[in-house]
């Protein structure tokens, strides 16, 4: 190695910008913030929605609170009315892809009647807390069973309906 040469930046797990950690561990996946993208155990991008993204994201931040519905909806579409049904297949498309079923709730459990609770464990990762990030090129290979695009249908069927309905009026 040439000494002149600057040695490799390591990737810490925290934005040099503002000092806020981008890699949360969050039970077997890791969240990478900044690049917004959801990495399973073998370092494979699980693709989610934007909006997807942004709820799990939420629901990591506020681990262990109970959400309320009113407050989900606010913090995921705001400025939006949008139905509770909306968040309900968002939480079932999260479920899916986390690997959640009726019987082994690990990260997302419903509180009947008042609203969801996430409740597994969320720490920071830094660069020496689990393998390297791939680059967001060899992310495109991601295993078929772990992609979720439910959340897309229902938002071009809603425009359909909408827009069916604004014809029929």
């Amino acid at each position: 190695m040439n000494r002149s040469e600057p040695p490799a930046e390591e990737d810490d797990g925290v934005d040099s910008a503002n000092g806020a950690a981008r890699l949360l561990a969050v039970g077997d996946f890791r969240l990478d913030l900044l690049r917004r993208r959801l990495l399973d155990r073998q370092n494979q991008t699980v693709e989610l929605s934007a909006r997807l993204f942004d709820a799990l994201v939420y629901f990591a931040e506020h681990r262990g609170e109970l959400l309320d519905k009113d407050r989900l909806m606010a913090a995921l579409w705001p400025g939006l009315v949008v139905e509770e049904n909306n968040l309900n297949k968002v939480v079932s498309a999260l479920r899916r892809a986390l690997g959640d079923d009726a019987e082994d709730k690990r990260y997302l459990l419903t509180v009947p009647r008042r609203g969801f609770r996430f409740v597994a464990d969320v720490r920071k990762v830094t660069a020496s807390a689990g393998p390297p990030l791939e680059p967001a090129a060899a992310a495109a290979t991601a295993p078929a069973e772990a992609q979720v695009s439910a959340p897309e249908q229902p938002r071009r069927r809603r425009v359909l309906i909408t827009g069916g309905a604004a014809a029929a009026a």
